[in-house]
């Protein structure tokens, strides 16, 4: 651990334990309930995760398959209204930690919990052999205060990263918005491409997907481009261009501003995918996809222009 790090919590913590991809609708109502329970007990607040990513939380599918990047999860959890977030390393070592020793040695030793959230479905330790009743058990013997906080639903069904990696996954950008209670997101700087857009007609914005997290199904998609702190209607596509190239390894998101021209190339922007417009598919010539790109904006004008007030839904976004 960094020097000083435990002195920071010398006066007590009340502790959320979890991963929280995501930060979603769920990981949000526990945030609340953490700080009203350490201001109640005068102590400071401290999400709990981990610095890479725990097997459990590995897919076979989209790389590591994470909804957001360790930086992305611990700012959007600043967000939520909690200053502090333990950032452990996710080490063999602390793979292999039985779930006893995992709660002495970091949630009673460094955080110095006087109170310890989590969800009912909380699960820990090697092997996910700790479970709620396991921690409420550890707690009450060490005068630790324990909180199980039920799950947030959703149309009758419980809110978990999982759902929401399988909607990014199947293209359903709508429900995932739902359930994060923002939109998905992608970051990077805009890179010099083939130039094909511009060809096209329609100039692109090019990032790569953040290494680590879910790529979504491969596809057109209606979308706003953020730069500047500035939200522009857009339209972006995502994928490998089977129709241009034959040898993509690594998935491009290629976006276009619609209605107005902006010099992006080095810059940093967000785009935001909304909804899919249609899948990925090869065209037999440049110019069959140029008449379905032309028929991809015009769709995506459209949607634009049926939902022009759009504020509400970045009010959560980083």
């Amino acid at each position: 651990m960094p020097d000083g790090f435990e002195e920071a919590f010398s006066s007590g913590s009340a502790v959320a334990l979890g991963y929280f991809d995501g930060v979603h609708l769920g990981h949000r109502k526990l945030f609340s309930l953490l700080r009203g329970l350490a201001e109640e007990t005068g102590v400071v607040a401290v999400a709990h995760t981990f610095s890479n990513t725990p097997k459990s939380k590995i897919f076979a599918t989209g790389g590591d398959g994470l909804i957001t990047t360790l930086a992305e999860r611990c700012a959007l959890i600043h967000k939520a209204g909690v200053e502090n977030v333990a950032v452990f390393p996710f080490t063999d070592s602390l793979a292999a930690m039985k779930a006893g020793d995992f709660l002495e040695e970091y949630v009673s030793r460094i955080l110095n919990a006087k109170v310890v959230l989590a969800g009912e479905d909380y699960h820990f330790g090697a092997n996910r052999e700790g479970d709620s009743e396991f921690l409420t058990r550890w707690a009450e013997g060490k005068g630790i205060r324990p909180v199980l906080v039920p799950p947030e639903l959703f149309n009758d069904r419980v809110i978990s990263s999982s759902w929401i990696r399988e909607r990014i996954l199947s293209g359903d950008m709508i429900t995932a918005h739902e359930l994060l209670g923002r939109p998905v997101s992608y970051e990077g700087e805009v890179m010099r491409g083939r130039g094909l857009g511009g060809t096209l007609g329609f100039p692109t914005a090019n990032i790569g997907i953040p290494s680590g997290k879910v790529i979504p199904d491969f596809g057109v998609y209606t979308s706003f481009l953020r730069f500047e702190d500035n939200y522009y209607p857009a339209v972006s596509n995502i994928g490998l261009r089977p129709t241009v190239s034959d040898n993509e390894v690594y998935p491009l998101l290629e976006t276009t501003a619609l209605g107005v021209k902006l010099e992006l190339y080095g810059k940093r922007i967000t785009v935001y995918p909304i909804g899919q417009l249609r899948k990925e598919k090869r065209f037999e010539s440049i110019e069959e996809l140029r008449i379905q790109v032309m028929k991809d904006v015009d769709e995506a004008r459209a949607y634009h222009g049926s939902h022009p007030d759009y504020s509400n839904i970045f009010k959560d976004v980083l």
